[in-house]
């Protein structure tokens, strides 16, 4: 994981996608702000869904792109 996130620093993008040695795919989420959450009244949403509040991402990290099971 240490790997990935030194290949990011200094250009995280986004939609950059990595893979390891496993073949995981793993997606870039670079540093940021951005809101959280639903207003009230938006159609569809459900009371756990808010209310909207700024969220900061300090460093930038991968995320693997499909969920893993223990099989």
């Amino acid at each position: 994981l240490r790997e990935y996130q030194r290949a990011l620093v200094g250009d995280p993008v986004a939609d950059k996608t990595l893979r390891n040695a496993v073949g995981m795919v793993f997606a870039a989420v670079p540093a940021g702000t951005f809101t959280m959450g639903s207003a009230e009244g938006e159609v569809g949403r459900r009371e756990h869904e808010g209310p909207p509040h700024p969220v900061a991402i300090t460093a930038p990290f991968v995320l693997g792109v499909f969920p893993v099971t223990q099989g």
